[in-house]
């Protein structure tokens, strides 16, 4: 892989071209010649201990698993080397129904996994990443890791918050 290229977008103002453009958004993410891309972000925003290596892009425009009721799709859609599902959404408006719509995402992802005879087991996890181009909290952090977990077993689904308003 060319390393120039890898690096691209260290010449660009990454927050206003991300926070204005979901179009832009998805050219840079979706990007199968260079998923480090994407792979880096998702690795920077998650920031686990085992780092995601690669990933598989699902088009959201084809695949009618993903087109969620009311017409909308979300806007982008990959699979790790460990089969976990991530949804990462930009939202540049707040409509004040962040919360719902991204349990409501999160559910539709989950949910959409199983065709008929299919065990529960064969469920992934289902990580989603959301781009805020508002304040969500009324604090400092600008980022949120949100787990729904059992107490005993810690059986978690993920979702995560990134506000591009805060530094």
């Amino acid at each position: 892989m060319n390393r120039e290229n890898d690096n691209f977008l260290y010449n660009y103002d990454l927050e206003s071209i991300l926070s204005t453009n979901d179009l832009m958004f998805k050219k840079i993410f979706w990007n199968k010649e260079y998923p480090n891309i994407l792979i880096s972000f998702i690795n920077a925003v998650l920031k686990r201990e085992d780092p995601i290596v690669s990933v598989d892009f699902i088009n959201t425009e084809l695949d009618s698993q993903f087109l969620i009721d009311h017409g909308i799709r979300l806007d982008l859609i990959a699979k790790t080397s460990s089969n976990e599902l991530l949804n990462i959404e930009m939202q540049k408006r707040d409509e004040d129904n962040m919360y719902k719509r991204t349990l409501y995402y999160w559910s539709k992802i989950y949910s959409s996994q199983l065709n008929k005879g299919q065990e529960y087991n064969d469920l992934r996890t289902v990580i989603t990443i959301n781009i805020l181009d508002f304040v969500l909290f009324n604090d400092k952090r600008c980022h949120r890791s949100f787990i729904l977990k059992d107490k005993e077993t810690n059986e978690i689904p993920e979702i995560n918050n990134e506000d591009l308003k805060k530094k």
